[in-house]
């Protein structure tokens, strides 16, 4: 009995993963099954022979009321199933596959096309990576080995991704780049793959909450600890859907070599950038994808030694604003300060200015003052103004107008002296020192 079974048992494992992916006419199956005396059968049509492939040979024999003799008549009518029909399947699948390849050809999409960037369904992902499906070639290659039905019988793959599946690889076959938009980030009129669609797909795939969060986080500059109270999460979920979102787009950025140093290098250069990745995708969006990229241009080597620049662009011009003698006489006026800088300082040193703690800013005036006393300071403010050389006499009393200062004394500059000449900026030889 034991060998029956086994033979039984490997007549069933052959042939039904050769059926694997076949579709059989209902009506010959309820033909083939009544007379091969499976009258139960007869009823239930070519849906119940595929439930049946998704056992293999050990799973068969656990089935109620399915014993040795019943899988060997449904052996018998897949044999005559698979005899009658495997010319025909064979070239469906080669007329498919060649159509498919004439498509990709078409569109430039290459075989070796990263399914990490096809806006799959989440448990069609998930199978990729747990079975090491790469490319859209091996996914293809996958779809032609299990079919719809092999899908179908997987775990936790369910109904609806596979005909999500099932209507990208019809969308290859026929040709159809508006259905396959929705699966490749395609080009305008199909020309080969695109960034921006790229960046759209990764988009629609957040939830309307997800959006609202990397919003908070991206454009509002939020902490994790503010957003997770504003959306009653975790600080660590925020963390995550932030990092997952990022971690998509650098996936996109990796494969876009060419448009990731184009952007790079003119967010670099501060200019107006973002029009470089052509998106089209809406404002709101395009407000999102614009504050994702900066994010993950911020934490690039060229990020990091611009940030350096920056703030070395930033501290020159707090000492050039150090500097002004209006400063220490009832302040400097902030508008006429910003005249003087390039447009695309002016909002950068504001925001620097509001966290400054060399200089105070009076929201009533608009003037600027220093956050603390520095007498250095305010003698090379002065000094800077004049032409000649100073009498320190008359050094100090400038200073005491400052109000700053008001017990200053000739000896307190001159005790400062030793310690202010070890500085090279200091002009020592503007002032008079006897006098």
């Amino acid at each position: 009995m034991i060998k029956l079974k086994s033979i039984v048992a490997h007549r069933w494992e052959t042939l039904s993963k050769r059926a694997k992916g076949t579709a059989f006419a209902s009506a010959r199956v309820r033909d083939l099954a009544q007379s091969a005396g499976l009258g139960w059968y007869a009823s239930r049509g070519d849906e119940r022979l595929s439930d049946f492939l998704v056992y293999d040979e050990v799973d068969i024999f656990r089935i109620h009321s399915l014993g040795k003799k019943k899988i060997g008549r449904l052996c018998d009518i897949l044999e005559t199933l698979l005899d009658e029909d495997t010319a025909v399947v064979e070239t469906v699948e080669i007329q498919e596959s060649s159509k498919i390849l004439e498509t990709l050809s078409c569109w430039s999409i290459p075989e070796n096309f990263p399914c990490s960037l096809i806006s799959l369904p989440i448990r069609i992902s998930h199978y990729c990576e747990e079975n090491q499906i790469t490319t859209l070639g091996d996914l293809l290659g996958e779809w032609q080995q299990l079919g719809f039905i092999g899908f179908k019988g997987k775990r936790n793959l369910g109904m609806k991704s596979v005909r999500e599946l099932e209507a990208f690889v019809d969308s290859l076959v026929k040709g159809d780049a508006e259905l396959a938009s929705r699966f490749l980030p395609l080009a305008p009129e199909a020309k080969g793959a695109d960034f921006a669609a790229s960046l759209y797909h990764v988009l629609m795939q957040q939830s309307h909450k997800e959006i609202d969060i990397l919003m908070l986080r991206l454009i509002d500059g939020l902490t994790l600890e503010e957003c997770a109270i504003d959306k009653n999460l975790s600080r660590e979920r925020v963390r995550q859907l932030e990092l997952n979102f990022l971690t998509q787009i650098t996936l996109r950025l990796n494969y876009f070599q060419i448009t990731n140093e184009v952007l790079l290098r003119a967010w670099v250069g501060s200019k107006d950038w973002f029009t470089l990745a052509k998106w089209n995708g809406g404002e709101d969006l395009g407000y999102l994808a614009k504050a994702a990229l900066e994010s993950i241009f911020r934490d690039s080597p060229q990020g990091v030694a611009r940030e350096l620049s920056e703030e070395m662009k930033m501290a020159k011009i707090e000492d050039e604003l150090d500097a002004c003698p209006d400063l220490w006489f009832g302040g400097t006026c902030l508008g006429d300060f910003l005249n003087n800088l390039d447009l695309d300082d002016r909002a950068v040193f504001c925001e620097k200015l509001t966290l400054s703690t060399r200089f105070t800013l009076d929201q009533a005036t608009g003037r600027v003052h220093p956050a603390r006393t520095d007498l250095r300071s305010c003698i090379m403010a002065i000094l800077m103004e004049e032409d000649n050389p100073l009498p320190l006499t008359w050094l100090v009393d400038l200073v005491k107008k400052t109000g700053y200062f008001p017990k200053l004394e000739r000896n307190n500059v001159i005790r400062a002296r030793s310690r202010w000449r070890k500085r090279n900026d200091f002009p020592d030889q503007k002032i008079l020192w006897d006098e």
